[in-house]
């Protein structure tokens, strides 16, 4: 991924985009867990950048370790909603997360220790979504019970 804006400077962080289902594509940063999506490659990389500067914002990285990317089975997960943005941050902050700040289209959640960044589009693909999740710590399951 090209350089984050941070506090303590530029840094260079890994980017992994994949192509969604619905089209477009999902662009998650591993070091952060930030995702978030595009129409296009570029654009999706583009909104990844201003989603990761949104999150080293208010959480630095405590180590600049690289994770470890290995090959991993794939398993049948639970069906998600078409869900937007908002529907995305209303849903979050019903199971208890709060509003922090927004930068572009991004908006930064708060929940105790855990942190999340949703992107404001008016679909977020269903690998955006999950990403979300796994940041905030969030099981599909609370999520569909707070959604529904």
């Amino acid at each position: 991924m090209p350089m984050a804006n941070t506090p303590d400077g530029d840094i260079e962080l890994a980017a992994v985009l994949w192509a969604a289902p619905e089209g477009g594509f999902v662009a998650m940063n591993p070091e952060t867990g930030t995702t978030t999506q595009g129409e296009t490659q570029d654009v999706a990389l583009a909104n990844l950048i201003e989603a990761t500067t949104l999150f080293l914002e208010e959480s630095p990285l405590v180590s600049a370790d690289r994770p470890l990317v290995t090959p991993s089975a794939f398993v049948p997960l639970p069906e998600l909603p078409i869900a937007s943005g908002r529907d995305v941050v209303r849903t979050l902050e019903g199971i208890g997360f709060r509003f922090v700040r927004q930068r572009g289209s991004h908006v930064l959640l708060r929940w105790g220790s855990k942190t999340c960044v949703v992107p404001l589009h008016r679909e977020v693909k269903l690998g955006t979504l999950r990403g979300i999740l796994r940041q905030a710590g969030v099981t599909t399951g609370e999520f569909l019970d707070a959604f529904g």
